[in-house]
């Protein structure tokens, strides 16, 4: 779990029913390989893919996010993948400093494109996903669902965000 990222629901526990396969991340909302290339790398990220890893990845494949994943001691030959594909990427100067792309390669290497992911109410990506409502003690969807842990990739420290500031109320009630 990236330090970006909270548990805000005393049901957070429950993300461990969710372990299924290799592996399990959840889904970055909105972001297919094509929307996320522009962040990954100076060319087409699939071009980019095709010429580091010689893998065929669909353009419209939602990604997805590094932030917080399920693993066990079976997940350790995609972790490895994952990590020296990011160390690759690191010495190539089309590849922006990132590991998502490396991330988007291995699950294709290791076949895992299908795999079950992490309902988004364990991964909730605040100014990424819209329809987050502030409550006093926590935070639901618009439609009431309990957010179980609230990622801040974009707004981490805003004080001028008002997620952030109940955020620190709510953490600082525990």
């Amino acid at each position: 779990m990236d330090t970006d990222i909270f548990a805000v629901d005393q049901e957070a526990d429950e993300i461990f029913t969710h372990r299924k396969g290799i592996i399990n991340f959840a889904k970055d909302p909105g972001k297919t390989v094509k929307k996320f290339s522009k962040y990954a790398t100076k060319i087409p990220l699939t071009q980019a893919i095709k010429e580091k890893f010689n893998l065929d990845i669909p353009e419209k494949w939602q990604i997805w996010n590094g932030g917080l994943f399920l693993f066990d001691k079976h997940s350790i030959p995609f972790l490895n993948t994952w990590h020296q594909f990011t160390l690759d990427t690191f010495q190539d100067p089309i590849w922006k400093t990132r590991d998502q792309g490396a991330l988007i390669a291995a699950v294709w290497k290791h076949g895992l494109q299908n795999n079950d992911t992490i309902p988004r109410e364990y991964n909730w990506l605040h100014k990424l996903q819209s329809g987050l409502k502030n409550l006093p003690n926590g935070f639901r969807t618009k439609k009431g669902q309990k957010i179980k842990f609230l990622h801040f990739p974009v707004s981490y420290g805003d004080t001028k965000s008002e997620t952030w500031n109940n955020l620190q109320k709510i953490l600082n009630q525990a």
